[in-house]
């Protein structure tokens, strides 16, 4: 076993705490409504926007030791538990086609079961048909109504796993599902808006595109230079 340490000095929280709370004070108070008031604005938020930055500088050389151990765990276990995890993949690919086989012989087992037993019932309803007294006919037509596919040997459950069987959907035609699920409700939880995808159209379109269900609108980003 390698041991590894990482020593890292922090600064004290409660100077940060208070200089945030002093940049909150600050913008609280600004009321903008002449140039000049702009200005101070634009150079408060610009030296907020600097701070950030510093402070952001300051967190990665701090934390850049504990990701760069992290990666190197993460490398060291990453190509032995996907090893293991390929190796218990094809296990389980191969248990699954051994059930699912296993199935399809007990499934076929009892179709050819009900058919001789649906013939049988046929056999002996026509006997009755063709009986010469009625106490026969009944006797025969009793005897059908008895007749009972033969039981097939069940699949029988293996120690230590268990198995579910899960649904599986492939799209093959997105405008022809798009098409019912918009006429039936309880499908549309299926589908994903990429309202991003969305606001990049109107961008490229310039708002010019009416789009049926989706209000627009449009705001002013400001950006800082700090």
């Amino acid at each position: 076993m390698t041991t590894t340490n990482v020593t890292i000095q922090v600064p004290e929280q409660n100077q940060l705490l208070s200089e945030a709370a002093a940049a909150q004070n600050t913008a609280s108070l600004i009321i903008i409504q002449n140039e000049s008031d702009l200005q101070f604005a634009t150079e408060q938020m610009n030296g907020m926007s600097k701070r950030v930055k510093e402070l952001d500088t300051l967190r990665k050389s701090i934390t850049a030791p504990l990701d760069q151990a992290k990666k190197n765990v993460m490398a060291l276990f990453k190509p032995v538990t996907e090893s293991y995890q390929t190796a218990i993949g094809q296990i389980k690919k191969e248990i699954g086609g051994y059930i699912a086989q296993k199935e399809r012989k007990a499934a076929e087992a009892r179709r050819k079961a009900e058919l001789e037993a649906e013939a049988e019932r046929k056999a002996l309803d026509a006997k009755a048909k063709e009986a010469e007294t009625p106490e026969q006919a009944e006797a025969l037509q009793q005897a059908a109504a008895t007749v009972t596919a033969a039981p097939v040997v069940k699949v029988e459950k293996t120690k230590g796993m268990s198995t579910t069987k899960v649904w599986k959907a492939e799209v093959k035609d997105a405008p022809a599902f798009l098409v019912y699920a918009a006429t039936h409700t309880e499908l549309l939880n299926c589908i994903d808006i990429n309202v991003h995808a969305i606001e990049r159209f109107v961008t490229a379109t310039g708002g010019t595109v009416d789009l049926p269900g989706i209000e627009l609108s449009q705001e002013i980003r400001v950006t800082s230079r700090g």
